[in-house]
């Protein structure tokens, strides 16, 4: 007899009628702890900071100061971490960590810790309204909404990431 073998969008199983057997081969998983306090998401290539309230919530404006300390070892990432190219991600990217709108809305399989339920800082600029504005994602309701800059004294919280 011939041997079959189907694709499966989260699985390939490949079965063989004359021996009856199956074997399971399962994709990446979405997340991946470094261990070296970060952690990897498979999906879009980005690494994060594990420890997403390390920083205290911070305006707009000073707020990269936070991303700056990493570079001295805050926030228990391992040596090697410190000299990498540490941002802000964009709204898109934060938006990639949302899953559902409970408190805290990460996926269950996310390995990061002390994710806040409140928002977040993108780097992303919003002047759709002839007005500036930066984009936050808030981790308590899975939204983004767009802060006028004349209100960036208002705080939030800092979820560096590199590439």
């Amino acid at each position: 007899m011939s041997s079959t073998t189907t694709t499966v969008p989260s699985a390939v199983t490949t079965s063989s009628s004359s021996s009856s057997q199956s074997q399971t081969l399962s994709e990446k998983p979405h997340f991946t702890d470094n261990n070296d306090g970060t952690f990897t998401d498979n999906k879009t290539g980005l690494t994060w900071l594990k420890n997403a309230g390390c920083f205290e919530k911070h305006p707009w404006y000073g707020s990269d100061s936070a991303i700056e300390t990493l570079k001295s070892g805050s926030c228990g990432i391992e040596d090697s971490l410190r000299a990498k190219a540490w941002r802000f991600p964009t709204v898109a990217e934060l938006k990639t960590l949302v899953s559902g709108n409970s408190c805290p809305s990460v996926s269950a399989d996310n390995p990061s810790v002390n994710v806040q339920c409140g928002c977040y800082w993108s780097s992303s600029e919003d002047f759709s309204d002839y007005k500036p504005r930066v984009w936050t994602v808030c981790f308590h309701n899975g939204l983004a909404t767009s802060m006028l800059t004349q209100s960036l004294v208002s705080s939030f919280y800092v979820w560096p990431v590199y590439k």
